[in-house]
């Protein structure tokens, strides 16, 4: 498997850069990003191990928590092929302590590591089953997934201080016959829900108006797919209003990366022609959003 990753610094500036990089030798695909640092599950394919480790880009320094304590996965893994009991883990931080956890869920089996700390301990009634290999986001101190609860789909969350679990159904008109994909827009957890070729929805998880406590969806706006568009990943929102998204677009005999504005009060794009990278077959392409920082873990 051959993975290509690429840092564009300075976005919608006119110092904006791109550059490729590599990650530390043995990780993979980082699950989310945390106040400047990117979480990996690592597995030791012969010893059927999974360990959690914590990447600082701007610092290059990387940490294994807990030190020396990994957890056992049931069954088998490839590159090519999953049939463990792990489904997806996360890192999250609790300002009110100052202390950053990881979650991961392993089958039935639910446990959590408060950094700093040399073990894993158990957690119980999770009310909903996250879905294998997905991305999490980690927003104001809650770690969300795509999840489903008595067959009922939906976002699972998990409070970072108070460790309490929740979930909320989809919009009741959501239909997702081309798949869903979870951001954060202007501080909002958003659902982006590809409807069909031409159309994503995008929703909004906001309070209700009335003062009450209940979170419910609201219908941001609807984005028009360019031509030859099989793919919209919306990265960030402006203070203008625009919106930056990652585009995939099929361009009669090659693939083409590249991100894209977006002013939904006009329903127009244009392009950025800083970052542009090309491939002869369908590449299967994802982003994180991720803010650098300075903090390190390995004091904790």
């Amino acid at each position: 498997m051959c993975s290509k990753f690429y840092k564009v610094s300075k976005v919608g500036s006119i110092h904006e850069s791109v550059d490729s990089f590599l990650l530390p030798r043995g990780l993979s695909i980082p699950v989310n990003s945390c106040n400047g640092l990117l979480a990996f599950p690592k597995y030791e394919w012969t010893k059927h191990k999974l360990s959690v480790h914590i990447w600082n880009p701007l610092t290059r320094k990387r940490t294994r928590h807990p030190p020396n304590r990994d957890l056992h996965v049931c069954g088998w893994i490839t590159y090519h092929r999953d049939f463990s009991n792990f489904r997806t883990c996360g890192l999250g931080y609790d300002s009110i302590l100052n202390e950053y956890k990881i979650i991961a869920f392993l089958g039935s089996e639910t446990v959590v590591c408060t950094i700093g700390s040399t073990s894993w301990r158990h957690v119980k009634e999770v009310p909903f089953v996250p879905l294998k290999k997905k991305f999490s986001i980690y927003l104001n101190g809650t770690l969300y997934w795509f999840a489903s609860a008595q067959k009922i789909e939906g976002i699972g969350s998990f409070g970072i201080g108070n460790e309490k679990f929740g979930f909320v159904a989809f919009p009741t008109e959501v239909i997702g016959k081309f798949g869903f994909e979870l951001s954060v827009l202007g501080g909002c957890l958003c659902l982006i829900e590809y409807e069909s070729r031409e159309n994503v929805i995008v929703w909004a998880l906001k309070k209700r108006c009335d003062g009450g406590g209940e979170e419910v969806w609201i219908k941001q706006f609807v984005l028009s797919m360019p031509n030859n568009c099989r793919q919209l990943s919306i990265l960030y929102a402006f203070n203008n209003g625009e919106i930056l998204l990652m585009s995939k677009v099929y361009d009669e005999t090659r693939w083409i990366v590249k991100c894209v504005y977006y002013d939904p009060k006009n329903n127009r794009y244009r392009d950025d022609q800083t970052f542009i990278s090309s491939f002869p077959s369908e590449p299967k392409v994802s982003a994180i959003v991720h803010v650098g920082s300075l903090v390190s873990l390995s004091q904790r």
